[in-house]
């Protein structure tokens, strides 16, 4: 159960942020959208690093150790500086 929600969260995100009628990158916070408030990282970190990293070592393990947040958390900083990286070539344009 808990993996199955894993997976319904992850679907729900990646459709959530990029699609739907009110995608999340397009919800706007007063002048600003989620997407261009830096939020961006923070669900890549999440779906990219904390849900699969621990969702996987909870299958294997049955349980969630400090080590694998840490794993986790260093997957969703990989995750995260490529999106920067994509992110400072736009920054003249945008």
């Amino acid at each position: 159960l808990p993996v199955a929600l894993a997976v319904f969260a992850c679907i729900f995100g990646a459709v959530a942020y990029t699609g739907g009628p009110y995608p999340l990158g397009a919800i706007g916070l007063g002048h600003i959208s989620i997407a261009y408030a830096g939020l961006g990282d923070v669900f890549t970190m999440f779906y990219f690093g904390l849900v699969p990293v621990l969702a996987t070592y909870y299958l294997n393990t049955g349980f969630i150790s400090a080590t694998a947040i840490g794993f986790s958390l260093i997957m969703g900083s990989f995750a995260s500086a490529i999106i920067t990286v994509n992110n400072i070539r736009d920054v003249e344009t945008d």
